[in-house]
Parts: structure tokens; C-alpha cells; sequence
């Protein structure tokens, strides 16, 4: 509240202010602005609308009742609104992630079908941005994005943010395959993301994710041994990497 006084002269910025705020609690205050910025969604910048398409997605997903569908609804079509066509593939990676791992979707949206062909699109945008200079000049929404969002520098922020959409579709992939029973091709998913990670040096998620492929694999009567040779193999090589007492190494033994 003491920087409400701000709001009017600074939407784009409180948008991404409500952004981080929704990640704390979704409160009755941040309820009131998310209602209130609304009405001014169309005068925001390119990488403010981003900011609050997270914003609302992540509301609803953390709320019921009539709020909810109000939310859902304000995210999804505040999507088509973002002008740079990079950038918007982008929020609906992050947005579809969000919604695939708590099991709802878009109003008329089949979120499955519509990850599939945004991770051909996130193709084409991790070649267009081998030239991250130039990239950038082409899409500067998404530079104002990338330059807002983190403390790299731009070509270095861009290249972390593209990896990042190319996990959660990938992992968002291996939801949907999941669901529909489609046990193998779930447990290729996860185990991509887990190379991913793991080529990252990020462990703690590469164990998580490991850790769904080899389920998935353990579901399927055909992968049953596939999944306990894995299991073996990511505690042996968990011992090798991670010290005996830390969380990490009990997220694998809960494999």
C-alpha cells in the first residue's frame, strides 16, 4: 500500500511489483490490484503484459471458486495481446507449465496439443538466437523482458531464459504423456529434461526429474527393468557427486 502512490505513473512496473507479490500470497489486496491493473492490461508494455499473464496464471492456480475462472481467463487472453511474437511463445511455455503440472488449462484450449507445437516453435527461436545481438534488435520486447528479469546481461539473460522454456515444455510434455498413458513416451520426456539439468550442473532437479522418468518407466510392465537398472545408476551416481547428508541425496532415495 505505502507504494500504491506509484501505481499511476509506473503500470508496467507495478505489473511486474504484482507479479513477484502473487509468488508470496495471493492476499485480498493483491486481489484488489490484480482487479484494478486490469483495466489498464493495454496500455502496459510488452514485457509488463508477460509479467502479468504470470501474475493471474499463478493467482488462479492458487485460489477457487468464481476468482479462479476471472483469472484463468484474464491470463489466457492476455496472452494474444503481447505484440512480439518470441516473447509471447515464451509466457505461454511458462503459463502452460504452471497450469499443465496443477492439471488445468485454458478455456478451450487443448494445453497437450498446444505444448507440442510451441516446443517446435521454441525451435525456431533457439535458432534465430545463435546471434543473441541481433536476436535482441528483432524483438525488443523480449530484450526489455530479459533485461528486467534478471542481473546478466542481456545476451547471457537470453540464452538462460530460452533454456529454461525448453525445460518446462519438455517437462510439461511428460505431464500430458503421463495423464494420457502414454508411459514411455512420458519417461523420454523427463529423461531429456534430466540431461538437460544435469548437463546444467543443476543436481537437485536433475534428481527430481529423474526421478519422474524412472516412475514412469516403473508403470510400464515393458520398462520395468529399464526403471531399476536407472534407479541403480542414479544412486550410484549420487553417492559419487553429492555429499551423504544433504536433501539431495534423500530426494533420490524417494525415487
Amino acid at each position: 500500500k505505502l507504494l500504491r502512490p506509484l501505481r499511476d505513473h509506473y503500470w508496467s512496473e507495478w505489473a511486474s511489483l504484482l507479479e513477484s507479490a502473487v509468488n508470496v500470497e495471493v492476499t485480498p489486496s493483491v486481489c484488489e490490484e490484480l482487479d484494478e491493473i486490469y483495466g489498464n492490461a493495454s496500455n502496459l508494455k510488452d514485457w509488463a503484459k508477460a509479467e502479468l499473464v504470470n501474475a493471474y496464471a499463478k493467482a488462479a492456480v492458487k485460489i477457487k471458486g468464481k476468482a479462479y475462472e476471472v483469472y484463468m481467463d484474464r491470463a489466457c487472453s492476455l496472452l494474444n495481446e503481447i505484440k512480439d511474437d518470441a516473447l509471447r511463445i515464451i509466457t505461454r511455455v511458462y503459463v502452460y507449465n504452471l497450469l499443465a503440472s496443477a492439471g488445468v488449462s485454458c478455456p478451450n484450449v487443448d494445453l497437450c496439443e498446444r505444448l507440442e507445437d510451441i516446443d517446435k516453435h521454441l525451435e525456431g527461436i533457439r535458432e534465430e538466437s545463435s546471434n543473441p545481438g541481433e536476436f535482441l534488435r528483432n524483438h525488443p520486447g523480449f530484450e526489455d523482458y530479459v533485461r528486467w528479469h534478471g542481473t546478466e546481461r542481456p545476451e547471457e539473460a537470453l540464452n538462460t531464459v530460452i533454456k529454461e522454456a525448453h525445460i518446462f515444455a519438455l517437462f510439461s510434455l511428460g505431464i500430458c504423456a503421463l495423464r494420457r498413458g502414454e508411459l514411455s513416451k512420458a519417461a523420454d520426456y523427463f529423461s531429456k529434461v534430466a540431461n538437460i539439468e544435469r548437463e546444467l550442473g543443476s543436481w537437485e532437479y536433475y534428481l527430481t526429474d529423474k526421478r519422474y522418468a524412472i516412475k514412469a518407466m516403473a508403470l510400464n510392465e515393458e520398462s520395468l527393468k529399464r526403471a531399476v537398472s536407472e534407479l541403480e545408476e542414479l544412486w550410484d551416481e549420487t553417492l559419487q557427486v553429492i555429499e551423504p547428508d544433504t536433501p539431495y541425496l534423500r530426494s533420490a532415495a524417494y525415487a
